[in-house]
């Protein structure tokens, strides 16, 4: 990668019992000289700590392939008549996403996003997002 000007890496594996979570890449120019021991010790405690907080996030693991719950969320979708802008809101929901997130990540105004929330609302006849979260927990399971 020096091309880029990128000369030094060193990575971490982010792992909770043996399941792989991700990983942290760091790189840096020539100039900027090599990772020290001290930020390399660093890097490990930041990857131990992300490796609970995903294994918190992620009880199940994360799959490397969501196939399964990719298709029975779009078999849900398409029962509920979903469009499918609301089921990128519905997504970014069932993510944990606040409005303003969703709003910033899907380039919409924060009342857009609302207006798709309540449509997905009226759709599932739930009234907020634990109603959502359960509704999507029944059929993933």
């Amino acid at each position: 990668m020096e091309p880029q000007g990128v000369y030094f890496g060193c990575t971490a594996t982010l792992a909770h019992n043996d399941s792989p979570l991700g990983s942290i890449a760091l790189f840096r120019e020539r100039t900027a000289g090599d990772f020290t021991d001290t930020e390399l010790a660093i890097l490990l405690e930041i990857a131990r700590h992300a490796s609970l907080a995903l294994a918190n996030l992620y009880p199940r693991g994360i799959k490397l392939t969501q196939t399964e719950d990719t298709n029975q969320l779009n078999a849900f979708i398409t029962e509920h008549n979903i469009q499918p802008r609301e089921a990128e809101v519905m997504r970014l929901m069932l993510d944990g996403k606040t409005n303003k997130q969703m709003a910033n990540e899907l380039f919409i105004s924060e009342s857009t996003v609302k207006k798709h929330v309540n449509a997905i609302y009226r759709k599932l006849g739930v009234s907020n997002r634990l109603g959502l979260m359960t509704a999507a927990q029944n059929i993933l399971r």
